[in-house]
């Protein structure tokens, strides 16, 4: 019998232990966590401007922003979150990559965007905006503009030079003749003598 109690104390013990082993594998996300924050925003980046952080308790889960702008506020709220839930009457629809990368979503309140992200350290925190299908973000219709002046000036500039340089040189410089050649002949004899 006491080999029995030994047994049945060792499996109790393995039962509560190979569940803790079968979760050492898998890395906890951390994530920033505030129910309200006032983001940082410049240009097209915002930063929460959130202090607190927390490990997701599931591995499936991810970590989230949901960025409101109504009349007088910006507000950020950041937490971890299983995708496949609804947040806020939201599915998230693009949550595997390692930024986040902000989503516009129909809001009775005002403007709203959400993000999900996968990746390691609190990738939350930099909420980016207006990002364009190759990665990089989009070029606004006033950063376009000078652009294109900078860029077409010099080949403008460099053609009229050109064409003035070409223009000068023909009109400019006498019309030298060899000394060795015949004036040129204005008349021409008659063809009836050839008769």
């Amino acid at each position: 019998m006491g080999c029995w109690r030994f047994s049945a104390v060792n499996i109790v013990l393995l039962s509560f232990c190979l569940p803790i082993l079968s979760f050492t594998h898998i890395k906890p996300r951390l994530c920033k966590w505030c129910d309200y924050s006032s983001p940082i925003c410049e240009d097209s980046v915002c930063y929460t401007n959130c202090s607190l952080s927390s490990f997701c308790y599931l591995s499936e889960e991810i970590c989230v922003a949901i960025w409101r702008k109504d009349n007088q506020s910006m507000s950020v709220k950041t937490l971890c979150h299983q995708p496949q839930q609804p947040l806020d009457n939201i599915l998230l629809s693009n949550y595997s990559s390692n930024e986040c990368v902000m989503a516009p979503h129909p809001s009775e309140d005002g403007v709203l965007f959400v993000c999900g992200c996968l990746g390691d350290h609190e990738c939350n925190d930099k909420l980016i905006f207006d990002k364009g299908s190759n990665g990089f973000p989009k070029l606004k219709s006033k950063d376009v503009i000078p652009v294109v002046v900078i860029s077409l000036v010099p080949p403008i500039l460099v053609a009229i030079i050109a064409a003035m340089a070409f223009y000068l040189y023909r009109t400019k410089q006498p019309s030298k003749q060899p000394k060795d050649w015949a004036p040129k002949r204005t008349h021409y004899k008659n063809s009836t003598n050839w008769l």
